[in-house]
This record gives structure tokens, sequence and C-alpha cells, in this order.
């Protein structure tokens, strides 16, 4: 029987001086915090936060406070480097919190995003574009908004797609319905609403790299763990197929994305592989309304988007880098295999405490493929 092969993930990130962490409340800084966790994703949903804090009952931020305050904002903050400035990794409000006796406190919360996702409304907003719906909801909370103009009225969506507007709906869920019409990203960082196509990822900030370790090496607690998932329904060809009535043109119209994917030659696969021989997946979306122009803009979003979700990773108790967000790209290299590629972001998972921090990322991607149109 031949060696079993263990690969040991090496993440090439910052070295950790010293690790300080911090905690500002409605934007006073409070000591206390013993640890916390912030997770961090691209879904069009809140980013939250768990904290743990010691409680001082002789201080203003003792039990009394936590007992009648309804509105508590949370900033929490980390630094690897005592020479820079700490990073802020989240800000938004506290949802709920546990305190038992002779225990620290708990609370849990979410960013700004939180407010629109409570904050029901039946207005329809028939007359105003979505970047100015998106800039209206925004300034409604006391947020900035940053916020690409966009000249389609809101109405026109609504007629197009026969929704009526007469439910009571959250505001999150009507910016995430124009945000998806529009081809638009949603998310909230800090005091900002961001309504924008979702910006073009920098060149990989972060390498995840592998080293052969052998199966007879050391099994540490700290060794980061590695998984990987490859969906191959979705290897095969994808079909994207829109169709839509126009009414001004009162016709049908069909937009198609389809691909013939051919593997590329690499250093892990010299030869290049052959297109698969099992039928194309098929995928057909209606969608009122499209111009051609705009239901082929539909289609190849969501080729791309399907597309993504072939390979999988995730690695956790990796070595903490602050800067990278959910919106970035990493690589991973050293598997000898196609999962050596770029993946997109899908969630990051931090945790904190006073002398330890790791992270956990979950990223996705197509495999790395020629392309020819049909």
């Amino acid at each position: 029987m031949g060696r079993e092969i263990d690969y040991t993930p090496l993440l090439l990130a910052p070295a950790v001086r010293r690790l300080a962490i911090g905690l500002r409340i409605n934007g006073q800084v409070v000591p206390g915090l013993i640890r916390f966790a912030v997770q961090s994703n691209n879904y069009w949903s809140a980013d939250t936060f768990t904290a743990e804090v010691a409680l001082d009952a002789s201080s203003s931020w003792g039990p009394p406070f936590w007992a009648l305050n309804d509105t508590i904002e949370v900033e929490l903050l980390a630094s690897l480097d005592p020479a820079q400035q700490p990073t802020s990794l989240i800000l938004g409000l506290v949802d709920s919190l546990e305190w038992a006796s002779d225990q620290p406190i708990r609370v849990s919360g979410r960013d700004y995003s939180g407010v629109l996702i409570d904050a029901r409304t039946s207005e329809k907003f028939a007359n105003q574009t979505s970047s100015s719906i998106a800039q209206t909801l925004a300034a409604r909370h006391s947020l900035q908004a940053s916020v690409q103009p966009t000249t389609t009225l809101a109405g026109d969506y609504y007629r197009a797609d026969h929704v009526q507007m007469t439910d009571r709906i959250t505001e999150w869920q009507l910016l995430t319905y124009l945000a998806e019409r529009e081809g638009f990203n949603l998310w909230v960082a800090g005091r900002v609403l961001y309504f924008q196509p979702a910006p073009s990822p920098a060149p990989p900030p972060l390498q995840i790299a592998y080293s052969y370790a052998g199966s007879d090496a050391p099994t540490q607690a700290s060794t980061p763990r590695f998984t990987m998932l490859r969906n191959l329904t979705l290897a095969r060809d994808i079909i994207v197929t829109v169709i839509s009535w126009n009414h001004e043109q009162k016709a049908a119209i069909k937009a198609v994305a389809h691909q013939t994917k051919i593997r590329k030659a690499s250093v892990n696969t010299p030869a290049q592989a052959p297109a698969s021989k099992l039928p194309a997946q098929s995928f057909i979306f209606r969608v009122p309304g499209l111009t051609l122009a705009q239901a082929q803009d539909y289609a190849d979003r969501k080729y791309a988007e399907l597309s993504q979700h072939e390979r999988k990773v995730t690695v956790s108790n990796l070595p903490m880098v602050l800067g990278l967000t959910a919106r970035d790209m990493v690589q991973v290299v050293g598997t000898m295999t196609d999962f050596d590629q770029q993946y997109f972001i899908e969630e990051i998972e931090r945790s904190f405490s006073a002398t330890h921090a790791t992270m956990t990322i979950r990223a996705k991607n197509a495999s790395p493929t020629q392309v020819f149109e049909i």
C-alpha cells in the first residue's frame, strides 16, 4: 500500500507582534472586554458579533447600564501591532444580552444594516430611482450613502415584475430587490450604506499555501484545517436561459448564456482535459419586462453566479489578517491539484481573546477553464 498523503496548510500572513483588543460603547472606550467574535459575509445580510465583557459594579458601565438602556452601540477593534492604529472590525447595535450571576455579560448584535432589516415600510417610492431610494432610506437612519446613480424608476420595475408594493416589507428587502434588478451589491460598513456594482477584487491580498508533511508528521492543535468541496453537477457545461415579455415591444424575448468548458492545461494538469460528455445543466429564469440587452446581461450574471459554486474551500484556525474583507479574494497554492486557484470570499469568522486570535475563511469559485461560446 502507498503511503497516505497529508497536506499541512500554511497561511502566509503577517506575524502577530502583540495582540490588543478594544471595545467602544456609544463611542466611548470601555475596559473589561474579555473576548469577541465577528462574522463578516458577502450575502446581502448583516455582519454579526458576540462579545463577553466583565462587569464592574462601580463603573458607569455596570449592571444598571445594561439593564436600563434600549439602544446600545458597540464597536469592536483589534490590533496586531502596537505601532499601528487598531482596526475597527464592526460597528453596530446590540440585539440581545445575557447576564448570569458572577459571570461576564454576553452581548450579541448586528452591524447597521440591522436597522434597515428591522424597519418595515409600505411606501412605494414608485417615482424615485433605485439609487435615490437607497439615499432616502440611509438618511432616514442617519447613515451615509455610497451610491452609484441609476436611471430606471422603481415603478417601472414593479410593473414589469407585477409586484404589488402594498404589503409592508422591510426596507432591506426593498433595497435587496432593487439591487438585484440593477445588478448591484448591497452592504453596510460602519455608518455607510453601499449600493453599487460589486467592487472588482484587488489582487489576492492573502495566499493560503500547502506544504507536504507526510503521514508520520505530528499533528498540532494550531494546524489550520482545510476542507475542499467540488460540485460535479456544476462542473458540466451550464446553459442559462432568460425568458421575458417586453410590454413596450409586445414580444417575447429570450437570451441564452452557454459556454463550453474545457479545462486549461496547467502544472497540475499538463494535458488539456476534454469537455464533459455529460449533458449540460439547464437553468431557466422568467423575468418580466426586460429588453434583449437586459435579458442577456441577466443571463450572463446568473451564469457567473452559478459557476462560482462549483468549488468551495473552508480554512479554519488561521492566523489573523485584519484588513481582509468578504469582498476580497484569496489564493490557494501548493495542493498540486486544480484546487490551486483564486477564490471569492463568502464569509470570514474572526475570534479574539486578550492573547489569541484566529479566523475561518469560506470561499468559492469555478474551475480554471477555457470557455468557448456557442
